[in-house]
């Protein structure tokens, strides 16, 4: 059984990755327009 501590944990884990993700993202594709 999951308690609310870990689901909370596992959450804000996900929550930085996408976070993480979306920023490396957007300096992938900002990076082009800036030389452009």
């Amino acid at each position: 059984m999951v308690s609310v501590l870990q689901a909370r944990q596992g959450l804000v884990f996900l929550l930085g990755l996408a976070l993480g993700l979306a920023l490396v993202l957007l300096r992938v594709l900002a990076l082009p327009l800036a030389l452009a």
